[in-house]
């Protein structure tokens, strides 16, 4: 069953991080809650900024309509989009004869590189270095809990700045292309896929898409001490956009190409206690 979207301001309750009234809303995932999907779209030095919901509980179908950005020069070809989240930065693996387990780095983005690259030797590590650049257990200076520092609109770099949407200037130091776009796409050159998707590249008008993946690591028991860190990976749905050349685009998300979830195994080998073997399950 579809259900609607709850955009960020529903839990405004649980913000710990002080900001202007009227601003941008990301809320971090927990145990009880994953974190927020937050969707960008950059174009002529200009970034629009929204979050989408909780990331496991978005539904297919329309997501979202908004204007085109005056910024963007009447629409968003030549721009690009992509969305990123941590669906729960606080997961950690089991405990073991008593020895805590490690964190279980996980990760959601998009993507149209094929998500079976993860099972490179290094995946554990990538995809923790990834989710340290965008939201961690304290938050600190990790990109999607800045978004929360926002300046008000009418500041320097700053056009608008709602609870579910800013528009900003690139420059702005809370800016994804300051913080993790750079010039790869691959969330600070941290992680082993481009995450964004060009929109309209070759000029025809044509729709965009982009496939949503989330990643969780996992740790299995090898035997002789030692413990294999892996990774599952389930495609959540694909994103499909226009180009918005009418002044006003919509963005929805479509069922996942493939099968829902598929486990991949890594060969990074570490001598870490814990065992964790996460389901998980495509969005219905």
């Amino acid at each position: 069953m579809r259900r609607s979207i709850r955009f960020a301001w529903l839990a405004a309750l649980a913000l710990v991080v002080a900001r202007p009234a009227d601003a941008f809303l990301f809320v971090s995932g927990s145990n009880g809650r994953s974190g927020d999907l937050v969707a960008v779209w950059v174009k002529n030095n200009f970034e629009l900024i929204v979050n989408l919901g909780p990331v496991e509980q978005l539904n297919f179908g329309t997501v979202i309509g908004f204007t085109v950005p005056n910024q963007f020069g009447g629409s968003l070809a030549g721009g690009k989009f992509t969305a990123l989240a941590v669906p729960n930065p606080d997961a950690v693996f089991p405990d073991i004869e008593g020895l805590p387990g490690p964190p279980q780095n996980n990760v959601a983005f998009t993507t149209n590189q094929d998500p079976m690259i993860l099972d490179d030797d290094q995946v554990a590590l990538k995809i923790g270095d990834a989710q340290s650049h965008l939201d961690t257990p304290t938050g600190g200076q990790a990109w999607l809990a800045l978004l929360n520092s926002i300046p008000a609109a009418g500041s320097q770099d700053v056009v608008s700045n709602d609870d579910d949407q800013a528009l900003i200037g690139a420059s702005l130091a809370t800016s994804y292309t300051s913080l993790v776009g750079f010039t790869t796409d691959t969330i600070a050159n941290s992680f082993p896929l481009t995450t964004a998707v060009t929109i309209d590249k070759d000029g025809t008008g044509a729709p965009y898409a982009i496939d949503l993946y989330e990643a969780f690591q996992t740790l299995t028991d090898v035997g002789g001490g030692n413990y294999q860190y892996g990774a599952e990976v389930t495609a959540l749905g694909s994103f499909h956009g226009d180009s918005g050349g009418t002044g006003y685009a919509i963005l929805s998300l479509e069922p996942a190409p493939e099968p829902a979830s598929v486990a991949i195994g890594a060969t990074a080998l570490a001598t870490l206690v814990g065992v964790a073997r996460r389901r998980r399950r495509a969005i219905a």
